[in-house]
């Protein structure tokens, strides 16, 4: 059966003819004046496979990417195609997260610029909970990394104090970060879930029971959205 593929032609002064499909997933054709309807439409049904594909991939990127979620907050992406400069630009005051790469490599750009935050990012909220509870825990870890698992959340190396936070946790409440952040220092204390830890947990962080609920019910809101 032959697939049937709708697309519009512009005209140029070139030798050659290529295929776009837009994120609206319309096709269009740009063609040197010399070819025909006939030959376009014969070059057209020979892309028939990659243009569906390119049109499922935007069809896909319309149902889960119009928003993401960054320490909880909710921003919309908006993609700009180009030549230009690849990367993410974060627009707080409108909410918006502007994501300029060629098509088809939105996914990864941003993808790459989530990990480069949560590098950044949870590092610093750790170092900061960890200097408002050291009068209380009296331990600092010696290092703390952030690492791309979906199996937990964080987990203190009792034998080194090395900490490691899950790369996911970027998308999560600020709130839910720092309790998780609070039960790992509690660990430099207390190996066990026991309770003397516990109540260490909750001399430190009030509300980890509550954050950790809202953690464990809603997950860390993965970068395609809701």
């Amino acid at each position: 059966m032959e697939i049937r593929i709708d697309y519009t032609v512009e005209y140029r002064d070139r030798r050659s003819a290529c295929v776009t499909v837009r994120p609206d997933g319309s096709v269009r054709v740009l063609a040197g004046r010399m070819f025909s309807l006939a030959f376009l439409d014969e070059f057209v049904a020979k892309k028939a496979v990659w243009i569906i594909e390119r049109q499922t991939f935007y069809a896909r990127m319309s149902d889960f990417a119009p928003e993401v979620y960054l320490l909880g907050r909710r921003y919309e992406v908006v993609c700009v195609h180009g030549e230009g400069r690849r990367g993410v630009e974060r627009d707080d005051a409108g909410g918006r997260l502007v994501v300029r790469a060629p098509e088809g490599a939105e996914e990864r750009t941003l993808r790459r610029w989530f990990a480069a935050e949560a590098e950044r990012e949870l590092p610093r909220i750790f170092r900061e909970e960890e200097e408002r509870v050291l009068p209380l825990v009296r331990a600092k870890a010696p290092s703390v990394g952030v690492v791309g698992v979906r199996s937990f959340y964080g987990r203190c190396h009792t034998a080194t104090g090395n900490i490691d936070l899950a790369r996911m946790l970027i998308h999560a409440p600020e709130e839910c970060v720092r309790a998780i952040c609070c039960h790992e220092l509690a660990h430099l204390v207390y190996k066990s879930h026991g309770a003397r830890f516990k109540a260490l947990l909750g001399r430190i962080c009030p509300q980890a029971d509550e954050a950790t609920a809202l953690l464990e019910c809603r997950g860390c809101a993965p970068w395609e959205g809701r």
